[in-house]
């Protein structure tokens, strides 16, 4: 069970000895608390899991390879891609055969004008409450955008924000799995310092910089390599993206 986001916050306060042992914050205090850990939550995609986006449209022009792996379909991306929709015919787009631990992936309906179905190419993913689907019928509204990063200790694509749901309430448990607790209760616990006008702990400094290394180590992506295409694809670079798959 990964922790809830409420014991996060509590953990941070008595972390930074800003309530006595035994004690919560008030709702005042814990509501504020909600509010600075989940920016710091969402601080973390793309520079501790995951990589920045590379944007994909979906069809995709035939002028625009720029970033991209010449050899990559945009119905099987790879990871840390954010997909564009403008289709106007019915479209299946299969994500990462292989995804890397904390890799992440992003849908945006721009003009999509037809309907378009998500697989978890063999992974689960996420429609926003943990349920265990490995298909996901992406809404036709435009202007939809979800986003997911993989967890490879369950095979799922974990949604961490969309239109429609998100990292609001105290009632949602981390998106992390719990071996990164202490990164998100130190991280949040320093941030609160800051408000409180106090000078940070040294041991909470000390436990953040071990712990952010250790995320950043769990969740380092490798770095796409640009393929030419008028050369036959290694077995090496077919196995690390699924290239062909």
């Amino acid at each position: 069970m990964d922790t809830l986001k409420t014991a996060i916050v509590n953990s941070a306060f008595r972390e930074g000895n800003l309530v006595p042992v035994g004690k919560t914050p008030t709702p005042v205090e814990a509501a504020e608390g909600l509010v600075i850990l989940n920016e710091f939550l969402l601080s973390l995609f793309g520079t501790v899991a995951g990589k920045f986006f590379v944007g994909l449209p979906l069809p995709i022009p035939d002028d625009f390879r720029d970033g991209l792996i010449p050899n990559e379909d945009p119905n099987k991306p790879l990871s840390n891609r954010r997909i564009f929709l403008s289709n106007t015919s019915v479209q299946a787009v299969a994500f990462p055969l292989r995804p890397t631990d904390g890799g992440r992936m992003a849908v945006v309906n721009v003009a999509s004008s037809a309907a378009v179905t998500l697989s978890g190419n063999g992974k689960f993913i996420d429609p926003g409450d943990r349920t265990f689907s490995t298909s996901f019928a992406f809404p036709g509204n435009i202007g939809e955008y979800y986003e997911w990063f993989y967890r490879a200790d369950l095979g799922m694509w974990v949604l961490i924000r969309s239109n429609n749901a998100g990292p609001f309430t105290s009632l949602d448990s981390s998106p992390f799995p719990s071996e990164l607790d202490t990164l998100l209760i130190t991280g949040l616990s320093l941030r609160l310092q800051t408000r409180y006008g106090n000078d940070p702990l040294q041991g909470t400094v000390d436990a953040f910089t071990k712990a952010f290394r250790n995320a950043k180590s769990r969740y380092s992506q490798t770095e796409n390599k640009i393929v030419n295409p008028q050369l036959p694809i290694s077995p090496s670079v077919i196995d690390m993206y699924g290239v062909n798959s």
